[in-house]
């Protein structure tokens, strides 16, 4: 996958489990110059991020939901320091990098392929999100209601991380539902 940058072009490796999240670039003793690490969560929040057992120096890149850099901190190796700034994803690159392409604060970010085409969050919310991982649609908890059935396919294509699969069957479902009419029940 490539994060782009006003021109330059990173390779990253995405982490979005826990496990990968945890470990990010710790041990990793050589990164070129155009690569780097892209840590992707479910919603923008404050993302602590810090140096330990890391070999290398890095450039942390924080990015709202917006896709628009917020902050850039950069750290040596092995730091114990921890920065702790609001994101949604957050981009670690070679220490100096962002200084060197004259990438700053504000900057735009855009992704070679969609990062989330659905997620769910603890509040009953879900929101759909179009290729370039901006929010189109959210919707809460009883707004509308999915059959057992689909809401089990739904859970196991998250599960997966099939979020291409995901995304179509969602649609699917949300636009069979808007052309059945209203079903009320009597209590």
């Amino acid at each position: 996958m490539e994060v782009t940058i006003k021109e330059n072009k990173i390779k990253v490796k995405v982490a979005k489990t826990e496990e990968e999240i945890t470990k990010g670039l710790q041990g990793v003793v050589n990164l070129e110059e155009n690569e780097g690490m892209l840590f992707v969560f479910d919603t923008e929040d404050m993302r602590s991020f810090w140096m330990d057992k890391t070999k290398i120096g890095l450039d942390i890149v924080y990015i709202n939901e917006y896709n628009k850099i917020n902050k850039i901190v950069s750290r040596e190796p092995n730091g114990k320091q921890k920065s702790i700034y609001p994101a949604k994803y957050v981009l670690e690159v070679n220490y100096g990098y962002c200084k060197r392409k004259g990438i700053r604060v504000g900057d735009s970010v855009k992704f070679s392929e969609p990062l989330q085409a659905l997620k769910f969050s603890m509040g009953g919310v879900m929101t759909l999100y179009d290729e370039e991982g901006n929010a189109q649609m959210r919707m809460y908890g009883g707004e509308r209601i999915f059959s057992r059935v689909s809401t089990k396919q739904i859970l196991k294509l998250y599960k997966q991380g099939n979020i291409q699969e995901l995304g179509e069957y969602v649609i699917k479902e949300v636009n069979a539902q808007n052309k059945r009419k209203p079903e009320y029940v009597e209590e």
